[in-house]
């Protein structure tokens, strides 16, 4: 009986070390804001540079984003009408780690151009056309 229970804890910390190195996906979070203030709706995009899968988020209301990726290293984008581009690369995520990117976006160097910023208005409100030619 001693030499089952003895089995029993010994099998019992092997299994639980391990569950240990099986952490799971980590995270990169952030919040992206302007001038004005925090920037909504705006596309993040988070490239794996190993496997160069590319995951799309956007922002929410306060301009936050957050996104579950497996450990790795990241380049993360993000470009908005009106705003300079966010690039970050090199970013290193760790198995259940949270990785934090805020910035603060300049505005756009063309917002002086007469017409500039109504013409990205509009392109970034249309879609392409899709179906038959």
């Amino acid at each position: 009986m001693r030499a089952a229970c003895t089995t029993v804890v010994m099998l019992s910390f092997l299994c639980a070390d391990g569950l240990a190195g099986q952490a799971g996906p980590g995270r990169i979070t952030g919040r992206l804001t302007g001038a004005r203030g925090p920037i909504p709706n705006a596309e993040v995009r988070i490239k794996n540079t190993a496997s160069e899968q590319v995951t799309e988020t956007r922002t929410s209301a306060a301009g936050e984003f957050d996104v579950a990726v497996p450990a790795g290293t990241y380049d993360v984008f993000s470009s908005t009408v009106g705003y300079a581009v966010l690039g970050r690369r090199g970013v290193t995520v760790a198995p259940a780690a949270t990785v934090r990117i805020d910035a603060t976006l300049a505005d756009n160097a063309n917002a002086g151009t007469p017409g500039e910023i109504f013409f990205l208005y509009e392109r970034a409100g249309r879609n392409p056309p899709t179906g038959a030619t």
